[in-house]
């Protein structure tokens, strides 16, 4: 018991402290800042400790799931934690909307590898964009293997046309998974670029986010080339 008044006296003591600039943190002690509002506070370290020797790094913690979480932290700080992802999430693909998707890959790639690398289950998702080649909106079409896929690809065409996409990119997460591409996923990419090519929209690339990083059909020739 006095273990605890002594670490809860701590606590309070640095609420009155300016802390460092958060960038300059380590990850185990930016854990510990992001735990410190909802967790015991003399068991913070101990439980950031715990996440990142569990989950292998501080990305890799963001993205688990809550009840991974809540094993470990409980469900509030569990809770807590995933919409401090959801909100990353929604800033990295803020500043996305800003630019034209088609020429800038290495931005495309650093927002995939961010938010689907960790991706708990199978996911395919369509970023659709105007023609000025800014995102429109991000959408998930299919999670967890894919089954009926003539009725995928009809999904996708008609979501093109509702939001007036001119154009898309679509990502296939494959959680634990190597990037590389099957002989499945590359006729499932160039039939889906020929059902859309016919009404005017145009396929840009499709990505596969693996566990090491993100492979585009378009940039392993692939996939055609859109005309100009």
């Amino acid at each position: 018991m006095q273990q605890v008044a002594e670490g809860r006296a701590a606590y309070a003591r640095s609420l009155h402290r300016i802390p460092p600039e958060p960038n300059g943190l380590a990850d185990r002690d930016l854990l510990h800042m992001l735990l410190r509002p909802l967790a015991p506070p003399d068991q913070c370290c101990a439980l950031a400790d715990s996440l990142l020797a569990q989950e292998g790094s501080l990305r890799a913690v963001l993205e688990c799931s809550i009840d991974t979480l809540a094993d470990t932290v409980g469900p509030s700080a569990g809770y807590h934690l995933r919409c401090i992802s959801a909100a990353v999430r929604r800033v990295l693909l803020e500043d996305l909307k800003e630019r034209p998707l088609v020429n800038c890959w290495s931005d495309l790639e650093n927002y995939l590898r961010a938010v689907f690398r960790f991706d708990l289950v199978e996911k395919r998702v369509a970023l659709f964009l105007n023609s000025s080649n800014l995102l429109i909106r991000e959408e998930v079409l299919q999670v967890g293997p894919l089954g009926d896929v003539p009725g995928y690809l009809r999904r996708i065409v008609a979501r093109a046309l509702q939001v007036e996409a001119s154009a898309i990119i679509m990502v296939h997460s494959q959680p634990g998974h190597d990037a590389s591409p099957s002989s499945k996923e590359v006729q499932l990419a160039e039939q889906l670029a020929r059902m859309l090519g016919m009404l005017g929209v145009v396929v840009h690339d499709h990505a596969i986010v693996g566990k090491h990083g993100v492979l585009s059909l378009r940039g392993m020739n692939e996939i055609c080339k859109p005309a100009a």
